[in-house]
């Protein structure tokens, strides 16, 4: 294959360098290089150098891609050490037959099923050109994405972030810097885009909100691996003050002089073309407030072996239905997961201790034997025993409401029960049909229980958001047998 070199020096040649480190999985001395013209559409030149194997790896993709016009090794020497690197040239990048995913690198399991995924390269990181976003000009810049832990997560390229604050969402308020006892800055950025579809006629609302957290001090004294717990319990409190699904984390790598590493948690919000959901919190004065106390609670919920993300996993996808029915359900399955974890922290999985109701259900299977005949009869309902040992969802439910201190009665009329566990019943064990406004009634009933008790959980007192006013009103004044 021809080698093919510029004639002459770039008149705008751009040097990103960046370093990347991640827990156990250290990639030493790897350096990713990307020069090329901003005026002059061209070959792109990548240097990789290093010696380690995720260097060889990726020279190996490169080499095998088809838009690579040359694959280049050579060696160094800087101060006696011997450096091996690549040189790569990539066609026009420019052209739309370029891809812009590049390779995966990372590690397999000895058994070679699971594959962990260190690097992700893409062409729109190595090479992004300057654009206008929310007036500010972007700054090209390389980066590195790391995987989900939940499957449910997805990984998504984020174009560049802006490094200056103009631009912000004024109704979000500017950076929130927060955790001033850590061995680093953390700011959340919060932003908002809109543009105009001509084709609907409606105007799209697009919310990219980032957590960067900034290593203060010298490179190696605080690796990526002690920052990511605290990155997840922020972008998860971020996610609970949004009602928006997290995407996970990223590595920013920064282009300065100094080592500096980022790691920015990006939100995946649903884009709506006429309103969206405001959030739970007082973002204008309470934000960081907020965030302080929730990100200590979540940590704390972590060390004792409580993970919330199942239940919001639900959460976020009954705000993305357009059915009730779905709505409810998901709903439903969040307040249950919730109610999960509340009864094995407080004791609630069974009624009686194991000894005690082995002899409850020996007697009671005595009983069912001198009343019922026929084997197979009594064998399906023995099978049934070892349910009555478990709580009721409703005892269940209204001790954890009541230990966080959770209202709910203000959502009916007064001297009313918890009407939705009825709903949901019908809805699960009948062929009984739910009447439409009792189901839409009970749906934002569980809605506002859910955002109240996960405010709660979080360490929040102002529940003053969920629901609205109307709805409040609405909700307190309706019977279940009565049309919205």
């Amino acid at each position: 294959m021809e080698e093919i070199y510029p004639k002459q020096p770039f008149d705008d040649v751009h040097r990103f360098i960046g370093e990347l480190k991640a827990d156990e999985h250290t990639v030493d001395g790897l350096q990713i290089v990307a020069q090329y013209s901003l005026d002059k559409p061209g070959p792109i030149r990548i240097v990789i150098e290093g010696d380690s194997e995720v260097r060889k790896t990726l020279r190996t993709v490169l080499d095998k891609n088809p838009h690579s016009l040359s694959v280049k090794s050579t060696d160094k020497d800087e101060g006696g050490k011997r450096i091996l690197m690549d040189d790569v040239w990539l066609k026009d990048w420019h052209s739309s037959e370029f891809p812009d995913f590049l390779g995966r690198f990372g590690t397999r399991s000895p058994d070679d099923r699971l594959f962990r995924p260190i690097v992700e390269l893409r062409a729109s990181s190595l090479l992004a050109t300057p654009e206008t976003f929310m007036g500010d000009s972007e700054r090209p810049h390389i980066e590195y994405f790391f995987p989900a832990q939940h499957n449910f997560w997805a990984l998504y390229v984020l174009e560049g972030q802006r490094e200056s604050q103009s631009g912000l969402d004024p109704e979000r308020g500017c950076e929130v810097l927060i955790g001033r006892d850590l061995p680093f800055s953390a700011k959340l950025l919060p932003s908002r885009l809109e543009r105009f579809d001509q084709a609907s006629g409606y105007m799209w609302t697009s919310r990219n909100h980032s957590l960067k957290l900034k290593l203060d001090g010298e490179a190696g004294e605080v690796s990526l691996k002690e920052c990511m717990p605290y990155a997840d319990a922020v972008s998860l409190a971020v996610s609970v003050a949004t009602r928006t699904r997290t995407a996970w984390l990223r590595a920013h790598i920064g282009l300065r002089k100094e080592v500096s590493r980022f790691m920015v948690a990006r939100l995946e919000l649903e884009e709506r073309g006429v309103s969206y959901a405001p959030w739970l919190i007082d973002v204008g004065s309470s934000l960081r407030m907020y965030l302080d106390t929730a990100v200590n609670r979540i940590r704390e919920f972590s060390n004792q072996g409580i993970d919330l993300r199942v239940a919001l996993e639900s959460w976020h996808q009954a705000r993305l239905q357009t059915n009730t029915t779905n709505q409810f359900l998901l709903l439903f399955v969040c307040l249950e997961k919730l109610k999960d974890l509340y009864a094995r922290k407080a004791g609630l999985l069974q009624i009686q201790s194991d000894a005690e109701y082995i002899k409850l259900a020996s007697a009671i299977d005595g009983v069912l034997g001198d009343c019922i005949a026929e084997p197979k009869i009594r064998r399906q309902v023995s099978s049934k025993l070892r349910e009555l040992n478990r709580p009721t969802f409703r005892s269940v439910l209204q001790r954890m409401l009541d230990h966080y201190k959770v209202p709910w009665r203000d959502l009916y009329p007064p001297d009313a029960k918890l009407g939705f566990i009825r709903t949901r019943d019908t809805l699960l064990h009948s062929t009984d049909p739910v009447p439409p406004d009792r189901l839409y009634n009970d749906m934002e009933r569980v809605q506002a229980i859910v955002d109240r008790l996960l405010l709660r959980l979080l360490g929040w007192d102002d529940l003053s958001a969920t629901p609205s006013e109307y709805t409040l009103e609405r909700l307190s004044k309706v019977h279940d047998n009565e049309a919205s």
